[in-house]
């Protein structure tokens, strides 16, 4: 009898028959000996359903499919999946990667460590680096981490969070409680990994795996990408707004977690957070000293040079449209 507990995959579909059979097979043959995987697909109008459909009556043990008939996006599809799900634990899966056969076991064991320092009725997230790859499999970068110039272990401090996320969906294992706490998503969580993993920090804990566990594979219909920072994007002056607009979404994220878990945080971490949400409104100089006393910045130098052009260049927000706590 297997008495390892349930791992759900929860696998986000749409349009995706280029790679989903390679990605299918990977997390069948995983070597985790309990794994259940629920898709989402998000209204395909290719083969995707077919090819869903026929691994499912292969593997009818194993795979649940849910065909949703409206077409609502990458973030709307896994936060449904979330609701869904009644596992224990959860990880999440894209239609075009492609796993290392022991990462859901590898994860697992690092779930396993946290769980005996902080107990499962914590909120408890563990993520890995990744391989890039290209749409061939060729490698990019042997570490995910590197090639974005992640400081992952800086990167687990809530001041960290609250501007940027170091913690890739597709590399997470999370428990129940976690996806208990950070449900429903709330729009305002923009993307749905940025706001488990934000949740996790504040309210409970994080820890990864130093090493890679699975292809992230790089091809032009990727939403999102492994962007390496670069000279050439810092100096191009357009570039700032979309900078800037990255920090109001995440004043507004942290205005939402505040409001939503401020009665879970520590005292430190409440005051992080209400200072976070009033760096816009007031004057640059104290935005920029406030950044640099409670280390509200982006991984990496190049970054950082952006975001202070983009605070220096584009001001304030008027206080009109200010958050109150």
């Amino acid at each position: 009898m297997n008495d390892t507990p349930v791992i759900e995959i929860l696998l986000g579909t749409y349009n995706g028959e280029k790679y989903l059979r390679e990605q299918l097979k990977s997390l069948i043959e995983q070597d985790y000996p309990n794994i259940r995987i629920l898709v989402g697909d998000d209204a395909s109008t290719d083969s995707t359903p077919n090819i869903l459909k026929s691994f499912q009556e292969k593997y009818p043990d194993k795979i649940q499919l849910v065909f949703f008939k409206n077409n609502y996006g990458i973030v709307k599809n896994f936060s449904r999946l979330l609701e869904l799900s009644e596992a224990p634990y959860l990880m999440l899966a894209d239609q075009d990667d492609l796993w290392f056969p022991d990462k859901v076991s590898k994860t697992w064991e690092k779930m396993q460590a946290l769980e005996a320092k902080w107990g499962s009725e914590k909120p408890l997230l563990v993520h890995t680096d990744a391989e890039v790859v290209d749409n061939k499999l060729e490698l990019i970068a042997a570490s995910n981490w590197e090639h974005q110039g992640l400081l992952i272990q800086e990167g687990a401090k809530l001041e960290k969070m609250l501007i940027q996320n170091c913690m890739q969906g597709c590399t997470m294992l999370f428990n129940r409680a976690l996806c208990d706490l950070g449900t429903p998503i709330p729009m305002e969580g923009f993307v749905h990994d940025y706001w488990l993993a934000l949740v996790a920090t504040s309210c409970g804990h994080t820890d990864y795996v130093p090493e890679a566990t699975m292809f992230y594979r790089q091809h032009d219909s990727n939403r999102f990408g492994a962007v390496q920072p670069s000279w050439t994007t810092l100096l191009r002056p357009f570039y700032l707004k979309p900078t800037n607009t990255r920090l109001m979404q995440g004043t507004l994220r942290a205005y939402i977690l505040y409001k939503r878990y401020q009665n879970l945080f520590s005292e430190e971490d409440r005051k992080k957070i209400e200072i976070f949400i009033g760096l816009k409104y007031g004057p640059v100089w104290k935005e920029l000293y406030y950044r640099w006393k409670y280390g509200f910045f982006f991984h990496g130098f190049l970054r950082n040079i952006k975001l202070v052009l983009a605070t220096l260049f584009l001001g304030r927000v008027d206080k009109k449209y200010q958050l109150h706590l």
